[in-house]
């Protein structure tokens, strides 16, 4: 099995997921990081946070290529295109082993818009021996830097531990008259939270059993409660915060309805995967690479972003329909098992590890 040298932030479930899952697969893991967190059973370097902010990925990279050479992997992966890759580009010159370099999404899509991002990703993605990503739309993203990606780009998906999943099925809340509805994400501008709020304003008149729930923290927070109290549906409204990813499937399976209203192209989107696993409908905006998750009149609803009205519609179809919702959430769990089982994404990330080194 190989030494990897696994480059990106300890404290995201991303980083978290794919160590101890390589780990298990008989792979040594060592992780280099910037101000993360430590993993228990994995040797975590974690490098000072720093006043340069992102430039201390800049600041870094020639300390992160000596620590590479002392530690002589087999192997390198490097977790975001942009600063993780930078740090995975200085590591490769330092000890002339393969580069993979997974895309995550705003690494990707952001970096489009700027030429300081598209000069960054590019040369790294030319660097690199294999990419990898979690979507279609991401490496067709990834395509348009004009970068040939054809012989080394792999569709590697983030999966659902269904072990997980099969535990916390039995303890759904059972249905009652009420209808709840889950939006979990952060409260930021670009994930739409207001969008959604003002769409249960409307809903609120029309659907007495509506409930909607707020998940996560963000800017908006505050803002988004004075909202809800303004318009006197607060009572209806949940603010429950962060909610740690160990307990996430349960928080989840106690809704009926998931919603990700996000304004900005989702470069996966693990929510909607996570709330169809559980058996949720999804109402979702139409762009990224959420319709490879929601197959919209199947397992869910897409609408036109920023659409309030095309929300509201898709809001009114799934509250006053039970047998829908109930059929949108039994297909979407036979998507999600069929397609995301995440024991297979580790096997296809395991297989990509032996062919670099072979």
């Amino acid at each position: 099995m190989a030494k990897v040298l696994l480059l990106g932030w300890s404290s995201s479930n991303h980083v978290f997921s794919w160590a101890n899952a390589l780990k298990a697969r008989g792979h040594e893991i060592i992780v280099i990081t910037h101000d993360g967190a430590p993993i228990e059973g994995i040797e975590v370097i974690s490098l000072p946070k720093s006043p340069l902010g992102k430039g201390a990925y800049i600041w870094n990279r020639r300390r992160v290529a000596a620590l590479a050479k002392k530690i002589k992997p087999d192997l390198i992966h490097a977790l975001f295109a942009t600063s993780y890759g930078l740090w995975g580009r200085a590591a490769k010159r330092a000890t002339g082993v393969p580069l993979i370099i997974t895309a995550l999404g705003s690494d990707i899509v952001q970096s489009l818009n700027s030429l300081f991002g598209r000069a960054l990703v590019k040369k790294t993605l030319c660097m690199a021996d294999a990419v990898t990503a979690p979507s279609r739309f991401l490496l067709n993203q990834a395509a348009r830097f004009g970068t040939p990606l054809e012989n080394k780009s792999h569709l590697i998906p983030w999966g659902i531990d269904f072990t997980r999943v099969d535990a916390i099925k039995p303890q759904q809340v059972p249905d009652s008259e009420k209808v709840r509805i889950l939006f979990f994400k952060h409260l930021v501008k670009i994930y739409a939270p207001q969008l959604l709020l003002s769409a249960f304003v409307e809903i609120a008149k029309t659907f007495p059993q509506a409930t909607l729930t707020l998940a996560g923290k963000g800017d908006l927070a505050r803002s988004l409660e004075g909202f809800a109290e303004v318009n006197r549906i607060g009572y209806r409204v949940s603010f429950p915060g962060f909610v740690p990813h160990e307990q996430s499937y349960a928080f989840i399976a106690g809704h009926d309805i998931m919603v990700m209203p996000t304004a900005v192209p989702e470069g996966f989107g693990m929510a909607a995967l996570e709330a169809s696993a559980l058996g949720l409908p999804v109402i979702a905006s139409a762009h990224g690479a959420v319709s490879e998750i929601v197959e919209h009149e199947r397992s869910g609803l897409l609408f036109k972003p920023n659409d309030i009205s095309a929300l509201v519609e898709a809001l009114s179809r799934l509250l006053g329909d039970t047998d829908l919702r109930r059929r949108y959430g039994q297909a979407g769990a036979k998507i999600a098992r069929e397609n995301f089982d995440w024991s297979k994404s580790i096997d296809q990330m395991s297989a990509l590890y032996t062919q670099l080194l072979s």
